[in-house]
């Protein structure tokens, strides 16, 4: 599992931190999640892709999400 530093570093779309995703990449996925209008809103594109995606790929994305929802909720 990658830091928020490192999927920056990776991802030029994620270091841009322009609302442009890439959804092959579990980083792009996260930051789209963080930028959802809801926990609704949230929930109901995890339960979409826990259809879609395997468990290894679904398991980052929930991990990196929750460390860029701290790090947009820190005071």
């Amino acid at each position: 599992m990658r830091n928020t530093a490192e999927f920056n570093a990776d991802c030029p779309l994620c270091a841009a931190s322009k609302p442009i995703y890439q959804m092959n990449n579990p980083c792009c996925r996260a930051r789209f999640l963080v930028n959802q209008p809801s926990k609704q809103h949230r929930q109901d594109w995890l339960a979409r892709w826990e259809r879609e995606l395997d468990a290894d790929t679904l398991n980052e994305i929930r991990t990196l999400t929750i460390k860029l929802w701290e790090a947009k909720t820190a005071p």
